[in-house]
Protein backbone atom coordinates (compact mmCIF):
# COMPACT_ATOMS: atom_id res chain seq x y z
CA UNK A 1 0.00 0.00 0.00
CA UNK A 2 2.83 2.39 0.89
CA UNK A 3 4.51 1.67 -2.46
CA UNK A 4 1.30 2.51 -4.34
CA UNK A 5 0.92 5.79 -2.42
CA UNK A 6 4.56 6.64 -3.13
CA UNK A 7 4.07 6.03 -6.88
CA UNK A 8 0.89 8.16 -6.92
CA UNK A 9 2.68 10.96 -5.06
CA UNK A 10 5.61 10.82 -7.49
CA UNK A 11 3.29 11.04 -10.51
CA UNK A 12 1.41 13.93 -8.91
CA UNK A 13 4.63 15.86 -8.24
CA UNK A 14 5.85 15.19 -11.79
CA UNK A 15 2.64 16.63 -13.20
CA UNK A 16 2.87 19.67 -10.96
CA UNK A 17 6.26 20.79 -12.24
CA UNK A 18 4.86 21.37 -15.72
CA UNK A 19 4.23 25.07 -15.94
CA UNK A 20 1.25 26.92 -17.28
CA UNK A 21 1.69 29.44 -20.09
CA UNK A 22 -0.51 32.51 -19.73
CA UNK A 23 -1.29 35.32 -22.18
CA UNK A 24 -2.29 38.94 -21.95
CA UNK A 25 -2.74 41.66 -24.56
CA UNK A 26 -1.46 45.22 -24.53
CA UNK A 27 -2.45 47.99 -26.97
CA UNK A 28 -0.29 51.03 -27.69
CA UNK A 29 -2.45 54.12 -27.21
CA UNK A 30 -0.68 56.09 -29.93
CA UNK A 31 -0.27 53.54 -32.74
CA UNK A 32 -3.21 51.36 -31.58
CA UNK A 33 -1.12 48.29 -32.39
CA UNK A 34 -1.66 45.25 -30.22
CA UNK A 35 1.05 43.15 -28.59
CA UNK A 36 0.50 39.73 -27.06
CA UNK A 37 2.62 38.42 -24.20
CA UNK A 38 2.99 34.70 -23.53
CA UNK A 39 4.69 33.97 -20.22
CA UNK A 40 5.37 31.31 -17.61
CA UNK A 41 6.84 31.32 -14.12
CA UNK A 42 10.03 29.46 -13.21
CA UNK A 43 9.48 25.94 -11.87
CA UNK A 44 12.64 26.32 -9.80
CA UNK A 45 15.12 29.09 -9.01
CA UNK A 46 18.00 30.02 -6.73
CA UNK A 47 18.84 33.41 -5.27
CA UNK A 48 17.05 35.74 -2.90
CA UNK A 49 14.25 36.99 -5.13
CA UNK A 50 10.92 38.52 -4.14
CA UNK A 51 8.91 36.58 -6.75
CA UNK A 52 9.49 33.77 -9.24
CA UNK A 53 11.19 34.98 -12.44
CA UNK A 54 9.08 34.83 -15.61
CA UNK A 55 10.07 33.79 -19.13
CA UNK A 56 8.04 35.82 -21.62
CA UNK A 57 7.58 36.04 -25.39
CA UNK A 58 6.21 39.26 -26.88
CA UNK A 59 4.50 39.09 -30.27
CA UNK A 60 3.89 42.47 -31.90
CA UNK A 61 1.38 43.21 -34.63
CA UNK A 62 3.49 44.71 -37.43
CA UNK A 63 3.82 44.22 -41.18
CA UNK A 64 6.71 41.91 -40.42
CA UNK A 65 6.59 39.46 -37.54
CA UNK A 66 8.33 41.02 -34.52
CA UNK A 67 9.26 38.83 -31.56
CA UNK A 68 10.98 39.67 -28.28
CA UNK A 69 12.10 37.07 -25.72
CA UNK A 70 12.78 38.15 -22.16
CA UNK A 71 13.20 37.04 -18.56
CA UNK A 72 11.44 39.30 -16.08
CA UNK A 73 12.24 39.83 -12.40
CA UNK A 74 10.48 41.70 -9.61
CA UNK A 75 13.91 42.58 -8.23
CA UNK A 76 16.53 44.96 -9.59
CA UNK A 77 19.12 43.20 -11.75
CA UNK A 78 20.76 46.24 -13.32
CA UNK A 79 23.46 46.19 -15.97
CA UNK A 80 27.17 45.55 -16.35
CA UNK A 81 29.07 47.45 -19.03
CA UNK A 82 32.12 47.51 -21.25
CA UNK A 83 33.80 50.35 -23.13
CA UNK A 84 34.02 50.49 -26.95
CA UNK A 85 35.68 53.57 -28.51
CA UNK A 86 35.13 55.50 -25.29
CA UNK A 87 31.43 54.60 -25.35
CA UNK A 88 29.83 52.81 -22.40
CA UNK A 89 27.81 49.77 -23.54
CA UNK A 90 25.42 48.17 -21.05
CA UNK A 91 24.74 44.43 -20.99
CA UNK A 92 23.73 41.60 -18.67
CA UNK A 93 26.01 38.51 -18.47
CA UNK A 94 24.11 35.23 -18.76
CA UNK A 95 24.72 31.51 -19.03
CA UNK A 96 22.00 29.18 -20.23
CA UNK A 97 21.27 25.72 -21.57
CA UNK A 98 18.45 23.71 -23.13
CA UNK A 99 17.77 20.33 -21.49
CA UNK A 100 21.17 18.61 -21.07
CA UNK A 101 22.89 20.47 -23.90
CA UNK A 102 26.14 22.41 -23.46
CA UNK A 103 26.08 25.62 -21.42
CA UNK A 104 26.20 28.78 -23.55
CA UNK A 105 27.84 31.93 -22.20
CA UNK A 106 26.40 35.13 -23.63
CA UNK A 107 25.40 38.77 -23.07
CA UNK A 108 21.79 39.93 -23.12
CA UNK A 109 20.31 43.43 -23.08
CA UNK A 110 18.94 44.91 -19.86
CA UNK A 111 15.79 47.04 -19.62
CA UNK A 112 15.82 50.68 -18.54
CA UNK A 113 14.24 49.79 -15.19
CA UNK A 114 16.82 47.05 -14.57
CA UNK A 115 14.25 44.30 -13.97
CA UNK A 116 14.03 42.62 -17.36
CA UNK A 117 16.66 41.10 -19.67
CA UNK A 118 16.14 40.61 -23.41
CA UNK A 119 17.61 37.89 -25.57
CA UNK A 120 19.72 39.59 -28.24
CA UNK A 121 22.73 38.87 -30.44
CA UNK A 122 23.94 42.47 -30.27
CA UNK A 123 26.71 41.76 -27.75
CA UNK A 124 27.59 38.13 -28.56
CA UNK A 125 28.57 36.30 -31.76
CA UNK A 126 27.46 32.96 -30.26
CA UNK A 127 23.92 34.19 -29.66
CA UNK A 128 21.38 33.10 -32.32
CA UNK A 129 18.72 35.38 -33.80
CA UNK A 130 15.54 35.80 -31.77
CA UNK A 131 13.47 33.64 -34.13
CA UNK A 132 16.02 30.82 -34.11
CA UNK A 133 16.13 31.08 -30.30
CA UNK A 134 12.34 30.78 -30.23
CA UNK A 135 12.45 27.58 -32.29
CA UNK A 136 14.88 26.18 -29.71
CA UNK A 137 12.46 27.03 -26.91
CA UNK A 138 9.84 25.01 -28.79
CA UNK A 139 12.15 22.06 -29.52
CA UNK A 140 13.33 21.42 -25.94
CA UNK A 141 11.64 20.59 -22.63
CA UNK A 142 13.53 22.83 -20.21
CA UNK A 143 15.46 26.09 -20.28
CA UNK A 144 17.83 27.08 -17.46
CA UNK A 145 19.39 30.53 -17.30
CA UNK A 146 21.90 32.05 -14.86
CA UNK A 147 21.94 35.84 -14.61
CA UNK A 148 24.60 38.02 -12.99
CA UNK A 149 23.26 41.25 -11.51
CA UNK A 150 25.16 44.54 -11.28
CA UNK A 151 26.87 43.36 -8.05
CA UNK A 152 27.95 40.03 -9.52
CA UNK A 153 25.27 38.07 -7.61
CA UNK A 154 23.96 34.99 -9.45
CA UNK A 155 20.29 34.18 -10.01
CA UNK A 156 19.44 30.89 -11.71
CA UNK A 157 15.98 30.04 -13.04
CA UNK A 158 14.55 26.90 -14.63
CA UNK A 159 11.57 27.00 -16.98
CA UNK A 160 9.37 24.22 -18.33
CA UNK A 161 8.87 24.39 -22.11
CA UNK A 162 6.85 21.23 -22.77
CA UNK A 163 3.58 22.91 -23.81
CA UNK A 164 4.98 26.08 -25.39
CA UNK A 165 4.87 24.67 -28.92
CA UNK A 166 1.12 23.95 -28.59
CA UNK A 167 0.53 27.38 -27.07
CA UNK A 168 2.11 29.08 -30.08
CA UNK A 169 -0.12 27.16 -32.49
CA UNK A 170 -2.70 29.92 -32.00
CA UNK A 171 -0.45 32.26 -33.97
CA UNK A 172 -0.62 31.28 -37.63
CA UNK A 173 2.30 33.48 -38.69
CA UNK A 174 4.56 31.80 -36.14
CA UNK A 175 3.49 28.32 -37.19
CA UNK A 176 4.27 29.10 -40.83
CA UNK A 177 7.65 30.52 -39.85
CA UNK A 178 8.56 27.43 -37.79
CA UNK A 179 7.64 25.16 -40.68
CA UNK A 180 9.83 27.25 -43.01
CA UNK A 181 12.75 27.17 -40.54
CA UNK A 182 12.52 23.38 -40.15
CA UNK A 183 12.31 22.96 -43.94
CA UNK A 184 15.44 25.08 -44.46
CA UNK A 185 17.24 23.22 -41.68
CA UNK A 186 16.38 19.88 -43.29
CA UNK A 187 17.55 21.13 -46.69
CA UNK A 188 20.79 22.42 -45.14
CA UNK A 189 21.46 19.04 -43.47
CA UNK A 190 20.72 17.20 -46.72
CA UNK A 191 23.06 19.52 -48.65
CA UNK A 192 25.83 19.03 -46.08
CA UNK A 193 25.36 15.23 -46.22
CA UNK A 194 25.75 15.30 -49.99
CA UNK A 195 28.83 17.53 -49.79
CA UNK A 196 30.38 15.30 -47.10
CA UNK A 197 29.65 12.21 -49.20
CA UNK A 198 31.27 13.82 -52.26
CA UNK A 199 34.38 14.83 -50.29
CA UNK A 200 34.64 11.33 -48.81
CA UNK A 201 34.27 9.77 -52.29
CA UNK A 202 36.98 12.01 -53.80
CA UNK A 203 39.31 11.23 -50.88
CA UNK A 204 38.72 7.49 -51.24
CA UNK A 205 39.34 7.68 -55.01
CA UNK A 206 42.57 9.63 -54.42
CA UNK A 207 43.78 7.01 -51.94
CA UNK A 208 42.91 4.22 -54.39
CA UNK A 209 44.84 5.91 -57.26
CA UNK A 210 47.85 6.52 -54.99
CA UNK A 211 47.80 2.87 -53.86
CA UNK A 212 47.64 1.64 -57.49
CA UNK A 213 50.64 3.82 -58.49
CA UNK A 214 52.53 2.55 -55.45
CA UNK A 215 51.92 -1.07 -56.46
CA UNK A 216 52.84 -0.43 -60.12
CA UNK A 217 56.10 1.32 -59.16
CA UNK A 218 57.09 -1.53 -56.89
CA UNK A 219 56.44 -4.41 -59.33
Amino acid sequence: MKKILTIILFVFISLCVHSEWNTFDSTDLLSEKKSTYIYTEAIDYTGELTEKPKLAIKIEETENLKISIMVMFDDYIGNNYYIVSNVKVDYVPVKYKFDQEDIIKSKWVGSTNGKTIFQSKIHSIVEPSTMVFLTKLCDYNTFVIEVLDYRGVKYTSKFDLTVLDKKLQDFGMLRSYFEDIKKKDKESKTKWTLISGFIYGVSALGCLIYYMFFIINNI
